[in-house]
């Protein structure tokens, strides 16, 4: 099926999927960017160290630092580190599942998506250096997006330039234009109670509390408005890591890579597949923006689509502490070792068995001690019931969506400025 055809029916099924959901079955009134922003841990990306052998001293040292800076540890970075022994026969179903690992020389660094992510695919494959570490624990466009999102931002929308600057060019006008309408017509759910105590669209508390969901009320002051920005990566910025979990979030996006392509960015870096080339347009902007700005009619995270990103932050310091947002600059959010000194026990209210990451993987605030004594190959290699059950629900979905899509044609015909 075509490229863009492709994009087109995804993205319209994620909004039709939320609209249908959410305008037949009750569900909390929060908009699903911020609910993912305020209670979705991220989930954990794993990184194979693979050896033949054991480590030397100086990789064993590199090893630990970058533990040090991950969840499980003492800082922020969602990834998870597993030296892998090549040689070890306990080791040969994820030799079995990464073909290439076992072809390494020397030590060598293999990038996975989280196992909630499905998706198998190595993202960065490099030996083993300090330089890895750095690459994984430090981004300035990461900074760049997170800060835009504590600011309120709905969406961060991504846009990967191809190179080309009439293609790029037309585009980021497409973005720019149909989003600052988006901005001014989409309106915020009605029933959402702010930490102020004010409820969204009209709503009076007595309506409210007729209705009651603890899900409603926001855990942070971040201010709740529809609101997007776009960020272009151009062909200047290296983004090593970021760049690679862009592209390989998909196994033919490489084949595109002369066409712009963009990502809505929201909640705690969690990203869409994207749109590319002329699939970027005004209808296939606004349908994604329907998902993303939709009340969140699944409350658990692994029924949403999207990929969370590897960050380096201490998420809950500053959605418990959000007013800095307002009244001061962030400290710098570049990499993980800069927010060492940043508080970072969570509260018992953001942890919820709904939003645990699914399979093996554990929540972001978990420490390696409360971590389930599990092998490297179940932490490592995906399962195929986790696959199975994902396949009936993307079947579901898409029956559904068809069936909503087919009335809402026939219903309404939406016009923007495009």
């Amino acid at each position: 099926m075509n490229r863009y055809r492709n994009r087109k029916l995804f993205v319209a099924f994620a909004g039709l999927l939320a609209w249908g959901l959410t305008t037949n079955l009750y569900a909390c009134s929060v908009p699903v960017f911020r609910y993912a922003l305020e209670r979705w841990e991220r989930d954990e990306y794993r990184l194979i160290v693979a050896v033949s052998g054991e480590l030397s001293e100086e990789h064993q040292k590199w090893v630990e630092d970058l533990r040090q800076q991950c969840v499980r540890e003492e800082g922020f970075c969602n990834l998870m580190v597993h030296v892998l022994d090549i040689t070890d026969e306990e080791n040969s179903d994820v030799l079995e599942a990464y073909p290439a690992v076992a072809e390494i020389t020397e030590p060598t660094a293999f990038l996975l998506y989280p196992l909630g992510s499905y998706l198998p695919t190595v993202i960065l494959h490099e030996p083993f250096t300090d330089q890895t570490v750095q690459k994984l624990t430090s981004s300035a466009f990461v900074k760049e997006l997170t800060l835009e999102i504590l600011k309120g931002t709905s969406a961060v929308w991504v846009l990967v330039d191809s190179g080309n600057p009439e293609r790029d060019d037309k585009a980021y006008d497409v973005l720019l234009e149909k989003l600052e309408w988006l901005s001014d017509e989409v309106p915020l759910p009605a029933g959402v109670i702010e930490t102020s105590g004010e409820i969204t669209g009209g709503m009076t508390q007595s309506e409210v509390m007729a209705n009651y969901d603890p899900a409603n009320f926001l855990r942070s002051v971040i201010p709740l408005k529809i609101g997007f920005a776009v960020k272009r990566l151009t062909k200047a910025q290296a983004e090593p890591v970021f760049r690679a979990i862009l592209m390989s979030s998909e196994e033919d996006l490489v084949e595109y890579k002369d066409e712009p392509m963009a990502f809505p960015v929201f909640g705690r870096g969690r990203f869409l597949l994207p749109l590319v080339g002329e699939g970027i347009s005004a209808d296939n902007v606004e349908m994604a923006t329907m998902y993303v700005c939709g009340i969140c009619s699944c409350q658990i995270k692994s029924g949403n689509p999207g990929v969370d990103l590897l960050s380096h932050v201490d998420w809950y310091s500053y959605l418990e502490g959000s007013e800095i947002v307002h009244d001061r600059e962030l400290p710098p959010l570049t990499g993980t070792a800069d927010l060492v000194d940043v508080e970072a026990d969570a509260p018992e209210m953001y942890v919820s068995a709904d939003d645990a990451p699914a399979d093996d993987a554990l929540m972001a605030n978990a420490t390696e001690a409360d971590a389930p004594q599990s092998s490297l190959t179940e932490q490592v290699v995906p399962k195929p019931s986790s696959l199975l059950r994902r396949n009936m629900i993307i079947l579901l979905g898409t029956v559904l969506c068809l069936i909503v899509g087919a009335s809402l044609i026939i219903a309404k015909k939406k016009k923007g400025p495009l």
